[in-house]
């Protein structure tokens, strides 16, 4: 019979658990199947981390995001002053 291996989360791994539960909130997304995406691997001290490849592409994700709210704020705050200017 195997044995089977225990491991712990590094730091890394939770505070990106904690980064896409707050993105889940934010966004109204459903949190699991953003959890699902997350790759991990085993570092040298016995621990899970995250890999470099998923690292990158979340921090893409947050910044593709980041764009788009801050294009949708900018289009949010233009509207208000034309309306303002066809009344004026």
């Amino acid at each position: 019979m195997s044995e089977n291996k225990t491991f712990k989360f590094d730091d890394a791994v939770i505070a990106v658990i904690a980064k896409t539960l707050q993105l889940a909130i934010l966004t109204g997304t459903d949190i699991v199947d953003n959890l699902r995406t997350i790759e991990v691997q085993e570092n040298e001290n016995g621990t899970l981390g995250i890999t470099p490849n998923y690292n990158s592409q979340f921090e893409h994700w947050i910044a593709k995001m980041l764009e788009e709210l801050e294009a949708q704020q900018n289009t949010t705050n233009e509207e208000p002053e034309e309306v303002k200017s066809l009344f004026e």
